[in-house]
């Protein structure tokens, strides 16, 4: 029983859509899985090949050039990354959602680890807004030796599960 008087003409259509969204669905999965298995291994932690390489992470922990003035938003996946992204980006923008409306997050804020971070990162004006899932132990080591700031951001590891569900 369709729910507006006159639509049993739709129902082909809408068939269709529910079709649609069902294989949308079953394809969604089999790439996600796929994502799984293509991995790497870098400092006994796997990371997904299909945004990162062993030469990104070894670049963003050995040879990132951290400069003082940077701010790193650092969360465990599914913790409040881009929640954080957008928070820090209407900041420095003095609250000018401009920025933030034309420029996607990837771009205002990058991944530190992605494979696109040279490209988004070396020649950025400070101050640098940059985003991290890099545990301490493979974080940018320059860090450590500068005046940087990190904003980490936690969130109940019951929620993170729902998340990644």
């Amino acid at each position: 029983v369709f729910p507006f008087p006159g639509t049993e003409s739709w129902k082909g259509i809408w068939a269709s859509v529910f079709t649609s969204f069902v294989s949308l669905s079953s394809f969604h999965r089999n790439t996600m899985a796929k994502r799984i298995v293509e991995s790497i291994q870098y400092g006994g932690i796997t990371f997904p090949s299909i945004v990162h390489s062993e030469e990104s992470i070894r670049y963003a922990h050995r040879s990132f050039q951290v400069r003082d003035s940077d701010v790193f938003n650092v969360t465990y996946p599914k913790s409040g990354t881009t929640w954080m992204q957008e928070i820090l980006t209407l900041i420095y923008s003095n609250g000018d959602p401009t920025f933030s409306q034309s420029t996607p997050c990837w771009e205002r804020v990058p991944w530190v680890e992605h494979n696109t971070a040279m490209q988004y990162l070396e020649n950025r004006p400070s101050p640098r807004l940059i985003t991290s899932h890099l545990p301490a132990m493979i974080f940018p080591e320059k860090f450590f030796t500068s005046q940087a700031k990190a904003i980490y951001t936690v969130r109940d590891p019951k929620d993170v599960c729902v998340s990644l569900y």
